[in-house]
């Protein structure tokens, strides 16, 4: 999803990406702290380096746990297959170095030197972290075929 993701200016710890994921908060703790804050910590995460051959760990979370963990319009993008208007993401026009992390469950998926300008109104990534860190969803919802992109970890 397109704001499925936070950015972090921490990727650079080679030790980031060591760990398992953590269980979902037994409070309303990561919702106060905003989008950026559940995913963009740089905390351990369990995430593939690129080239990596592994799968994440899949998450699996109860639907009360993931609206412990997300805010309300969070939840909506990541379990409930909606979208942010064009032009008003906090991502969309944001080019810092760093890296973009799935807000769900913090797997990183892109870094931001591919990031591109696609004048569509919400980020654009030309390849991701590494081919295991994301999965392609199609659907014909509107009489078309349109592929929605997923971390391959949380389904985010």
């Amino acid at each position: 999803m397109l704001a499925a993701y936070a950015h972090s200016e921490t990727h650079k710890d080679p030790a980031a990406t060591d760990a398992k994921p953590q269980a979902p908060p037994k409070s309303d703790q990561l919702k106060a702290e905003g989008l950026a804050a559940s995913a963009a910590s740089g905390a351990k995460d369990g995430s593939s380096k690129p080239g990596d051959t592994a799968d994440p760990e899949k998450i699996d979370w109860s639907k009360v746990d993931w609206k412990k963990r997300l805010t309300r319009l969070q939840y909506h993008i990541t379990r409930e297959a909606g979208t942010e208007r064009a032009f008003t993401g906090k991502y969309w026009d944001f080019f810092k170095p760093g890296q973009y992390r799935c807000v769900g469950c913090g797997l990183p998926l892109f870094e931001s030197d591919a990031k591109f300008e696609s004048d569509c109104g919400w980020p654009s990534f030309d390849r991701p972290i590494s081919d295991k860190t994301l999965t392609e969803h199609v659907d014909f919802k509107i009489g078309y075929p349109r592929t929605e992109i997923r971390c391959r970890r949380c389904q985010a």
